[in-house]
């Protein structure tokens, strides 16, 4: 799991974090505090990006939470984000299955 900052060009803060599911069972991933739900299959990954306001010297950061099948992905002092797959964006707010190649 990588969890590190990187300022972009436009001054804002960004922080990314990978959520890997090792478990034979799926994994549902939530984004709080935007509720939004991803289902990894086993071995499935994503990688949520975040980003701070404009300006503002605070850096986006993550709580993790984990309880079963589910884990939950806090953004803090977070503008807004994004999920991506393999370096495209998964749909935003709805829920998506992240499937493993050749399943």
């Amino acid at each position: 799991m990588y969890v590190g900052p990187h300022w972009n060009t436009m001054s804002r803060s960004t922080a990314r974090i990978a959520v890997i599911n090792g478990c034979k069972q799926p994994r549902t991933v939530v984004v709080e505090p935007w509720a939004d739900q991803y289902t990894l299959s086993p071995d499935g990954s994503l990688t949520v990006v975040a980003w701070g306001d404009e300006g503002q010297s605070s850096v986006p950061w993550f709580g993790l939470v984990e309880w079963d099948n589910t884990t939950q992905v806090y953004c803090e002092e977070t503008a807004d984000f994004y999920v991506e797959q393999d370096g495209r964006r998964l749909q935003y707010g709805r829920e998506v299955e992240v499937s493993v190649e050749g399943h």
